[in-house]
């Protein structure tokens, strides 16, 4: 039977739910390519103590072990690693499950194989790469976006460890003249929380509502590393879902990274209700309770048409082929959508001028207008998308 890790992933609590759809596609594909995984040890950033549990995937139970690792493990590991190179056996047990693991997959929280967000996090991961190498080992990235690298520690460090895979997917095309200049084979695929189906749930959806999330990270800014440019994001979702009444649309609000009874401090249902308090109508509804990655999807995909600022809200609409336009702020937005067949439904909504504003959602009306377009585009491609093979 064969004993998997998964890099980079995070537990079922955690409040990102677009890290849970990473989470949970990843391991429903791997146990669709390998029916014989007995286990799952998934390696999370994080100061929890480490959790057990088996779940039912495809009708099989797999065991599932999260492995939670503070930067302070990751040291720990370096230097257990190179004595493990030098003396061929170690009694730390997180390196005799690297060594005794059938295959070790990453996908790196989707997005955090990058220097953009510091060097921390690009430290642990290669670390992780070192390890695996240090075992004889290769590490196989799933789809997730790559880079960009735009330090020279940054590029070393990526180099290293993308020369240590044995197989990279990429969800959108950005990186591939990267992967190309040094040498590294890849393959574009979908993003994996296509690979998550939805869960229903009892909740009503009216007819004509426009599901919209407001992302927390962009109203507050105390998460975002690259805070400017974002001074003009709320007046915009004022002003959109004020124009949508007008045109007899309900709108339902939608977190996709909160905690309902405790909220973080970038919570997207915090900033969902500063919002709808400011523009005050009956015809806003909110999303409040504590539901699970799938169990949002489901709701997304029930919505005539989706407004999405966190990435994988907008992947729950995209793979339900429900009409979306994502309002993005960074690039990795447009190569999810292209890879949909719909790049004109990315919107980039850094650095918008108020003069802007009016123009933005002009386009977004006129998308929602060309909706049964958009589904139908989006209909052909998830009819033609096949299993993954990895």
């Amino acid at each position: 039977m064969k004993k998997v890790i998964l890099l980079g992933a995070v537990s079922k609590e955690n409040n990102n739910r677009g890290c849970q759809a990473l989470t949970i596609g990843a391991l429903n594909l791997i146990c669709k390519n390998h029916h014989d995984v007995d286990s799952i040890i998934i390696v999370t950033p994080g100061n929890k103590k480490t959790q057990e549990d088996v779940i039912n995937i495809g009708g099989k139970d797999v065991k599932i072990i999260n492995q939670f690792c503070n930067k302070f493990d990751y040291y720990n590991f370096l230097l257990e690693s190179i004595n493990y190179r030098i003396l061929k056996k170690t009694k730390n047990n997180f390196i005799k499950s690297f060594s005794n693991a059938s295959l070790i997959y990453s996908i790196n929280l989707g997005d955090g194989f990058t220097d953009i967000y510091g060097m921390k996090r690009l430290l642990m991961i290669f670390i992780e790469a070192f390890l695996v190498n240090v075992t004889k080992k290769k590490i196989i990235f799933l789809p997730q976006t790559i880079g960009p690298f735009n330090t020279f520690w940054g590029k070393i460090l990526s180099k290293y460890i993308l020369k240590n895979t044995n197989k990279v997917f990429v969800r959108d095309k950005k990186a591939n003249k990267y992967l190309e200049s040094i040498g590294v084979d890849y393959e574009e695929a979908f993003d994996l929380s296509v690979y998550m189906p939805p869960e229903p749930v009892d909740c009503v959806i009216e007819p004509n509502t426009v599901g919209i999330n407001i992302s927390g990270l962009l109203h507050f800014k105390t998460d975002l590393k690259d805070a400017d440019g974002f001074e003009n994001y709320d007046l915009l979702l004022v002003n959109l879902i004020k124009e949508l009444i007008k045109l007899n649309y309900k709108i339902l609000l939608i977190p996709h990274t909160y905690n309902a009874e405790n909220p973080e401090c970038a919570d997207d249902l915090t900033a969902i209700k500063e919002i709808a308090a400011q523009i005050g109508s009956e015809s806003i509804s909110i999303i409040d309770k504590n539901y699970t990655a799938p169990q949002l999807k489901y709701i997304i995909s029930k919505c005539d048409f989706f407004i999405g600022s966190r990435m994988h809200s907008n992947f729950a609409a995209l793979s339900t082929s429900t009409p979306v336009v994502g309002l993005g702020y960074s690039y990795k937005f447009q190569g999810g959508f292209e890879m949909f067949g719909i790049p004109e439904c990315a919107l980039l909504v850094k650095n918008i001028e108020k003069n802007d504003i009016p123009e933005i959602i002009s386009n977004i009306i006129n998308l929602l207008s060309n909706k049964d377009k958009i589904k139908q585009k989006l209909e052909m491609v998830n009819e033609k998308k096949e299993n993954l093979i990895i």
